[in-house]
């Protein structure tokens, strides 16, 4: 009986022990509800500024793109604006060349400024330093009266009268063959890049043979094409008038 005093005083301790350890627990608990609701409060605040970050980088993404879209459409304008003035000039610059060659052809006095004037036409205009210009002899053959980098038997070879080129001239028709087909190395009498017969009505007063274009220039070109025509008729004209003149000068 003496021990019942002692142990009703440990089992009040548990008791308080244990009622102490489930305060502290509640109080822990508590805490601990409180952290999480914290946590998910700033969970939830950092989802919703995650979001807005995103919308944001995909707008200026967007933004962007446009931006690199009217980039490149200015400058595919500014490139095709830069191309239509360059080929302007271009025109520009042909339609001068034309006006210089066809006024030296329509204004030469004699038959060296005329050949003069059709050398620099050939040279300088279509690009072309391998050329003889000819004119009927008489016997209805041709003579060549003047020419430029064909060698002496090659000339002989242009005027044979059963040549292929006195075939290409007597038709006084103008032939242009494909640079790209032409031998680089070889010159062939037959092949000229360009033939050109000047006539006047039914007068046939005299024609240029062009072979091997400029290393530098790769094919003929639509100017070129018009210069050949520019010889066919105004250097036709200058020259019919020019043998007029000699015709008239030497009746006296």
């Amino acid at each position: 009986m003496a021990n019942e005093p002692n142990q009703e005083s440990y089992v009040r301790r548990v008791l308080e022990e244990t009622r102490e350890y489930e305060r502290r627990l509640r109080e822990d608990n508590e805490g601990l509800r409180e952290l999480v609701a914290t946590l998910e409060c700033e969970r939830v605040a950092l989802q919703k500024r995650v979001e807005e970050l995103e919308a944001g980088a995909n707008q200026q993404m967007s933004e962007l793109s446009a931006l690199r879209e009217r980039l490149t459409a200015q400058v595919n304008a500014n490139q095709k604006s830069t191309e239509q003035q360059l080929a302007i000039e271009q025109q520009n610059t042909n339609l001068a060349n034309l006006y210089v060659a066809s006024y030296r052809l329509n204004s030469a006095l004699d038959r060296a400024e005329l050949v003069d004037a059709i050398r620099e036409i050939v040279i300088n205009l279509v690009g072309c330093e391998e050329f003889a210009l000819l004119e009927p002899n008489g016997a209805g053959g041709w003579q060549i009266c003047d020419s430029m980098g064909l060698p002496e038997d090659f000339l002989a070879s242009m005027t044979r009268p059963d040549g292929v080129l006195a075939g290409h001239l007597k038709s006084r028709k103008m032939h242009v063959t494909d640079p790209a087909v032409l031998s680089m190395d070889e010159l062939d009498v037959s092949r000229p890049s360009a033939s050109i017969v000047m006539s006047v009505g039914d007068e046939t007063v005299g024609a240029v043979a062009m072979y091997r274009l400029l290393p530098q220039k790769s094919g003929l070109e639509p100017l070129d094409r018009e210069l050949f025509d520019l010889l066919a008729a105004n250097a036709a004209m200058a020259l019919y008038r020019l043998k007029l003149q000699e015709f008239v000068k030497g009746g006296k």
